[in-house]
């Protein structure tokens, strides 16, 4: 998809999940052309293309069903739609080094002389391991309706979701509900008033 141009405007957060003890976060990013005047309530046709692998079809409805819940208006006939909303989806598994601290407990004993000697030392040691990480990712492209197909095709707005496997499973719902919600919030992040929807 077409990159956005120097007008545009972005957003992006952090979301902090706390389950027990760990913290889990997950990666959002919105970005609008200042240049379209987007409407919440715009008529808005969201497309699965014919070649979508198994794993889209699967996350569109999911992903239609939220935005409908957050207000948007999808409509079913393109005939009847300003706005054109492509999504993609994908992954990357990376490989990290860490290190994990294990507690050792050492134990000593001797005779100096005469007199018998024991002792206990206890400490930490730090043990080398590498793990796979994934991150799941969705990529969302709203482009002006009168505009498919033309070599005038703008994106109007980009929305991104990045999150590690677990949390993708586990919060999808909530992180996605977060980019549509505080992506129409920046006053308090950024001092400026952007209403991409």
């Amino acid at each position: 998809m077409m990159a956005l141009t120097k007008r545009t405007f972005q957003f992006i957060i952090l979301l902090m999940f706390f389950v027990g003890c760990a913290s889990k976060i997950a990666y959002i990013s919105s970005q609008t052309d200042r240049n379209y005047a987007l409407v919440k309530t715009d008529p808005i046709f969201f497309i699965l293309e014919e070649k979508a692998s198994m794993a889209e079809r699967q996350m569109y409805p999911l992903l239609k069903e939220e935005m409908i819940a957050n207000g948007f208006n999808i409509v079913e006939d393109a005939l009847n739609a300003k706005w054109a909303l492509f999504f993609d989806i994908g992954s990357k598994t990376s490989r990290h080094n860490s290190t994990r601290q294990v507690a050792t407990t050492s134990y000593s004993s001797g005779k100096v002389g005469d007199t018998y000697y024991s002792g206990t030392t206890k400490s930490t040691q730090a043990i080398p391991y590498s793990y796979n990480y994934t991150v799941k990712k969705i990529y969302m492209f709203l482009y002006a309706w009168k505009e498919i197909g033309t070599h005038k095709m703008i994106t109007a707005w980009e929305g991104y979701i990045g999150a590690g496997e677990k949390e993708y499973k586990s919060y999808l719902r909530a992180i996605f509900k977060s980019l549509l919600t505080h992506s129409r919030k920046p006053r308090a992040l950024h001092g400026d008033e952007w209403n991409p929807f």
